[in-house]
């Protein structure tokens, strides 16, 4: 099942834009914590993990996008599929 990381940079943003923007991406099955061995851990502010299986990363982009336009225009949005991943410094659940 596909796996990728989604990070959402607003344009001039209010603190308030980020919660409702976190608030809309959950909704739609967007996670804010990734899976590890010791563990979850929560990902940085606007950065999200998100599981399909019909999804491709062309697609999870265009989800994210319809978003995050709702909240502010422009948004500048990066897709990676995850096939390995390594972090520091993340708080553990």
């Amino acid at each position: 099942m596909p796996e990728f990381t989604v990070r959402v940079e607003l344009s001039d943003p209010k603190n308030a834009d980020y919660v409702l923007l976190t608030q809309k991406m959950v909704k739609e099955g967007f996670k804010k914590e990734i899976d590890g061995l010791k563990g979850k851990y929560v990902l940085p502010l606007a950065e999200f993990n998100y599981h399909t299986e019909t999804k491709d990363h062309k697609e999870v982009i265009e989800l994210a996008f319809s978003i995050a336009e709702k909240i502010t225009l422009n948004p500048a949005i990066l897709v990676t599929e995850v096939k390995n991943r390594a972090w520091k410094g993340l708080e553990r659940l």
